[in-house]
């Protein structure tokens, strides 16, 4: 995972990440689409793990 890439938190969600921010074992992911501007959206971070790429 990489900047700007779209992730999922695991194969079956619904929901779609922008990556924000990488380091060795964790990303910092933000809301992508139109959840980015819904209220109480905001980036956290996650353990890389458990991102799959969202296609």
């Amino acid at each position: 995972m990489n900047p700007g890439d779209l992730a999922r938190l695991h194969s079956g969600a619904v929901h779609v990440f922008t990556v924000v921010e990488v380091d060795t074992d964790h990303a910092t992911i933000a809301p992508a689409g139109d959840a980015a501007t819904a209220t109480g959206a905001y980036p956290f971070r996650v353990p890389l793990s458990v991102l799959t790429p969202a296609s």
